[in-house]
């Protein structure tokens, strides 16, 4: 090879780290450039990362069309290179010579990738911090951001990057260093140790929080051993003293006895009610810690953040899965899928089934369990009164589950209607016990008193403390802490609890106390970002503000949160904002909220409460999104009907609406869907029209949906498959004459699925063949069935209320799986199946193979003539339906659609 021609005079430039840019000196900028094709940019952006600028033919089809054979790799290279030729505006710009390529070999060229290698490798090889400091300013960037997954572009982008961190670690500029890579332990400790020196620990806990949140969402991984050390010293004296228990035998003497009776079967868990202040936190401490001597495994909670569906579920999961070196082994592929979206960390993939409840619980069980070493375990959740919907439901799911699980809810009289429903229900079956917590006794009141003040206190001041307190244990400790004396008894005598409270505040300067309000009527609990997003003001500092609260006992610390010591100290502070500033109040919280990227069910719950639907309408849909996404209907429609009280012809509420009420079987689906197909678009109407059609037949009314179906014409998947489970649930009981019945339901069911697929689809589904035969029986052989097509009321509602059709998900559900297996096969045997399948998938255990063992594929017997007949037909397609439909309990979708599933 010749050796490269001088250089010319004439200079270009090259940026590589950040967006591509090549300009030549001397260009006109009043003519417009040649626009660049992406085939010329990528050899450019080659060519100008190599030594010396150049490569050779081959390396560089090789690396820029590696699917192409020679001769296309060459072609495309030689219009490669006369485009980039017209670009650049230079006819030798790339020169073919000799078998390689060459970029720009007669011109002077400065390139910003290698003036700062070059200056990182001078300063690091020095070590002096100036120098590494002033090659840390030539990184404009990562290497070619628009070209991040071309494989030509990583090693050098991650040689550039290391070498980057290198220099910012050199320097000490270690706030840079950990936003530049946010899962840098080593930086985020010793910033931790830093702030600790200095004093302020709310700093320290903010850049725990920091690396806490990446390592989970990035890595799914929990900070190491000295990340962890210096949280616990962080948090040294700010999680709260624990309360002092006193008194309250009987009743823990009750709940260490259902403890005992629930590992024989009943009860599965009980409720503790008592008003705030009563000492529920403080008796579930003391039930841990007994329950922890008789050998059970506890997890304890804190409900808070009602906007989180599944928030409860979430809190308790993620650290469970950080002590699980292998998830997918110890609890199962699908369990692990199943969390994954619950907690929304890491790379989450797409289930193949949408998300269900019992999925959602018999996941959490499989955790439970696999994490207790063969223990039996209790859940204690504080607080359950405040958690959303969704997890109330799971949690009175999974204390019905049995053992070796008991779930013990403490929660105020005063319950979510939904919450209070299923612990009614429980109650009644006996599967939940309920304790109510009364007042303490004047002397138990007298010597809480004096084990909570914090100098001795005499008898009488004791006494004095406990008929103020009438019994009221967090009453009772904040008299006698704010008791400075022994002799203070008429001093304690003058003292309410609000007065106690006040004087616990007025140690704070008012920007404090303003910040404080802001986070009392924000939420329960926040993480650092929000609480820095609250309690910032211009000219303060927000870190300051904290640690004056945590030092004054306003704030405590727990699991990386913060949270106000007690309710009532929270309420305290939102009572005392006056009501005409509450709702601008309600903005300042969701605007701030908004900025620090809090959930958008909470910024859209401040929105509202300012009045100001036109801001609460992304935040408060998108937190209906996610909530329907996870199958938290309950959750979709507590986030909706607020927004349609401001907004009643909201389109997508008023679809989320309606499919959530039909999920849950609720009254007014009907009216729900007409209201949303009438404001939807013609193509999303007719699909809502079709889903209230199939809702119509579930309610027991095929004749209706059948006249209702004549004039919806849906296009979409879901609404053509709409349709065709509707005809065929009309079908299955009996309405219609079996020609005018397999006709349109042949044609919708083979349209939704496919025209190749047409006869496949027509034997596959329940409405060509149980229909018809149905039909085709003659009138003395149907049981219970007048002349008619119309069954009785109550048979024909219990048979399709008990059917995979009612299955809250059943679009999508159905769509994957009715290929392989009549539908509505579970009416009859399938129906006890499909029950006794989604039992078991909570309680831990795959029933396919018992339910096979249920209904043998033959059985032998003698026929005419002596001959030996196999059982009928029925028979076997009620086995492969009860297999099916406890492997779509247990999410097994290639079990559900495999041959095991198919009709005889």
């Amino acid at each position: 090879m010749s050796p490269p021609p001088t250089p010319s005079s004439e200079a270009v430039s090259i940026r590589l780290l950040g967006p591509f840019h090549l300009s030549v000196a001397g260009d006109d900028p009043q003519i417009p450039p040649v626009p660049l094709t992406r085939r010329a940019a990528e050899l450019l952006q080659l060519l100008a990362l190599q030594p010396g600028r150049s490569l050779a033919n081959e390396q560089v089809v090789e690396a820029l069309w590696p699917h192409l054979d020679p001769d296309a790799g060459s072609a495309n290279l030689r219009k490669a290179a006369h485009h980039a030729r017209q670009f650049i505006g230079q006819p030798d710009a790339l020169v073919l010579r000799g078998g390689r390529v060459f970029l720009l070999p007669d011109h002077a060229v400065a390139c910003d990738a290698e003036r700062f290698e070059r200056a990182a490798d001078e300063a690091l090889h020095s070590g002096d911090p100036q120098a590494c400091k002033a090659a840390a300013q030539l990184y404009g960037g990562d290497l070619l951001p628009d070209a991040r997954y071309e494989t030509w572009t990583e090693a050098p982008r991650q040689r550039l990057r290391d070498k980057f961190l290198q220099l910012l670690r050199q320097t000490g500029d270690l706030e840079r260093l950990v936003r530049e890579d946010p899962t840098d332990e080593a930086a985020h400790v010793q910033l931790m140790r830093e702030e600790l020196a200095a004093g302020r620990r709310s700093s320290a806990l903010r850049w725990y929080g920091h690396l806490r949140d990446h390592l989970q969402q990035t890595l799914d991984m929990r900070p190491g051993p000295s990340a962890e050390a210096l949280y616990r010293e962080c948090v040294a004296g700010l999680e709260g003293a624990a309360p002092r228990f006193v008194g309250r035998a009987m009743e823990l003497v009750r709940v260490l006895g259902w403890l005992r009776a629930s590992l024989a079967g009943r009860p599965g868990g009980a409720v503790v009610r008592a008003p705030a202040g009563m000492g529920k936190t403080a008796f579930c401490r003391r039930v841990a810690e007994e329950a922890r001597g008789l050998g059970w495994q506890v997890r304890s909670l804190q409900a808070g953040d009602w906007t989180r569906p599944y928030g409860i579920a979430a809190d308790l999961v993620e650290p469970l899965l950080g002590e699980l070196p292998d998830a997918a082994q110890a609890i199962g592929a699908h369990a692990q899928a199943v969390l994954a979206q619950m907690t929304a960390s890491g790379d989450v993939k797409p289930l193949a089934l949408p998300l269900g409840r019992h999925q959602m619980v018999g996941a959490v069980r499989r955790l439970l369990l696999a994490t207790a070493a063969h223990k039996p375990v209790l859940l204690i959740v504080d607080d359950a009164h405040a958690a959303d919907d969704a997890s109330a439901q799971a949690l009175t799911q999974l204390a019905a589950s049995g053992p070796p699980v008991f779930v013990l809810l403490a929660c105020r009289h005063a319950l979510p209607p939904l919450l209070d429903r299923n612990t009614s229900r429980l109650q009644r079956a006996g599967q939940l016990e309920a304790l109510e917590l009364g007042p303490l006794s004047e002397e138990e009141a007298a010597l809480l008193a004096a084990r909570s003040a914090d100098a001795p206190m005499t008898g009488e001041a004791a006494t004095a403390i406990a008929r103020r307190a009438e019994g009221l244990p967090f009453a009772v400790v904040e008299l006698a802490r704010g008791a400075a004396t022994s002799d203070g008894a008429a001093a304690v005598m003058s003292r309410s609890l609000s007065s106690a409270l006040a004087e616990r505040l007025c140690d704070l300067d008012p920007g404090t106390t303003e910040a404080l309000r802001r986070l009392a009527l924000s939420a329960e609990d926040f993480d650092v970002a929000t609480a820095v997003a609250l309690a910032t003001d211009e000219g303060h500092d927000a870190l300051a503000r904290l640690d004056q609260a945590l030092a004054a006992g306003v704030l405590v610390v727990a699991d990386g949160r913060y949270r106000f010591r007690h309710a009532l100290v929270r309420d305290a502070l939102a009572e005392g904002i006056p009501p005409h500033r509450r709702v601008l109040w309600h903005r300042d919280v969701a605007a701030r909220l908004a900025q620090g990227g809090a959930a958008p069910g909470l910024v859209g719950h401040h929105w509202l409460a300012a009045g100001d639907a036109e801001q609460a309408m992304p935040c408060a849909l998108a937190a209906a999104r996610q909530a329907f996404r996870l199958g938290a209907y309950e959750d979709v429609l507590r986030h909706v009907e607020p927004l349609l009280a401001h907004r009643a012809a909201q389109p997508e509420a008023l679809a989320l609406r309606a499919e959530s009420l039909d999920a849950l079987g609720r009254p007014g689906t009907l009216a729900a869907y007409d209201a949303a197909a009438a404001v939807a678009e013609e193509a999303l109407s007719h699909e809502l029209r079709a889903k209230r059609a199939l809702a119509q037949v579930k309610m027991s009314d095929p004749p209706g949906a059948l006249q209702f179906l004549k004039d919806v014409h849906p296009t979409t998947v879901a609404g053509r498959l709409a349709e065709a489970l509707a005809y065929s649930g009309a079908a299955a009981l009996g309405f219609g004459g079996p020609r005018r019945r397999h006709a349109p339901v042949g044609r919708s069911a083979s349209d939704c699925l496919g025209d190749r697929r047409r006869r496949h689809a027509r034997d596959r589904l329940l409405v060509a063949s149980r229909g018809g035969a149905r039909a085709r029986r003659p009138a003395r052989q149907r049981v219970g069935r007048p002349e008619g097509d119309e069954p009785p009321a109550a048979a024909g509602g219990a048979r399709v209320r008990r059917s995979p059709v009612h299955h809250a998900a059943l679009f999508v559900r159905l769509a994957a799986v009715c290929r392989g297996h009549r539908l509505c096969r579970c009416a009859g045997h399938g129906s006890a199946a499909a029950g006794r399948g989604a039992r078991a998938c909570v309680r831990g255990h795959v029933a396919r193979r018992s339910l096979a063992a249920q209904w043998p594929t033959r059985r032998r017997r003698t026929g005419p003539g002596g001959r030996r007949a196999h059982a009928p037909r029925d028979r076997r397609r009620d086995r492969r339906s009860a297999v099916a439909a406890a492997s779509l309990g247990t999410g097994d979708l290639p079990r559900a659609d495999g041959p095991g599933a198919r009709p005889a």
